[in-house]
């Protein structure tokens, strides 16, 4: 054997590296499980990420369905409530003398029975800022907070 064959080709053992299947059977190993933890890795955190979001997003659906139940039942208990109400008051007879065109010399009897209507309807809950009685004019013909009474103002 010549002296020069038993030199090593520099030029192929340069690309060694760029060939997979001249690399040696470890090297191949640990890069194959390399490659396999990495894709399990990746997968398992995207399958995860997937689940939590779903389940986050259904228990958020969940809450918002209940709340809304909630805030629409408590409208409605307080609409069923108001108007029912605002009908006593409106079948009084002295609102219905009061609000007519005729001057009747027992108005000012009618203001304070209205008066005191109005201020229980008031005092009923905490949920009602105030009660006033206006005519289609837009005048406050009675208010219970009115501690003067019997002044007629225009909204």
């Amino acid at each position: 054997m010549a002296p020069e064959q038993d030199r090593m080709d520099n030029t192929r053992g340069g690309h060694r590296w760029r060939r997979i299947g001249d690399w040696p059977m470890a090297v191949k190993l640990i890069a194959h499980t390399a490659g396999l933890a990495a894709a399990l890795a990746v997968g398992l955190t995207a399958m995860g990420y997937i689940q939590a979001a779903q389940g986050l997003g259904e228990r958020a659906e969940a809450a918002l369905r209940s709340d809304a139940l909630v805030v629409t039942t408590a409208i409605d208990a307080w609409n069923e409530q108001r108007p029912a109400a605002l009908q006593i008051v409106a079948r009084r007879h002295a609102l219905k003398r009061l609000l007519s065109n005729d001057q009747d010399p027992t108005l000012v009897k009618d203001v304070d029975a209205m008066r005191e209507g109005l201020s229980a309807m008031d005092l009923a809950g905490d949920d009602v800022e105030s009660v006033v009685l206006v005519d289609r004019g837009g005048v406050i013909m009675s208010d219970p907070t009115d501690e003067v009474g019997g002044d007629v103002r225009t909204l």
